[in-house]
């Protein structure tokens, strides 16, 4: 999901580099708050743009999100 050069800065300030540090931490992250649920209603809409599976989808909240 990331690029080898990723960088990421965590919210308690250290900064994890490259797949090899940062799939771990997140990994870590989604087993420690798995109770944690984030609902979107989605919607493909049509812009001319698309991603690597053919699709661009809008999370819809309070306000629009492009994914």
């Amino acid at each position: 999901m990331f690029s080898e050069n990723a960088i990421i800065e965590a919210n308690d300030g250290n900064t994890y580099s490259g797949r090899e540090e940062i799939n771990p931490f997140f990994e870590k992250f989604f087993n420690k708050n798995s109770e944690l649920k984030h609902l979107w209603d989605t919607k493909e809409i049509a812009d001319d743009l698309c991603r690597q599976i053919g699709r661009l989808y809008a999370a819809e909240k309070l306000e629009s999100t492009l994914l």
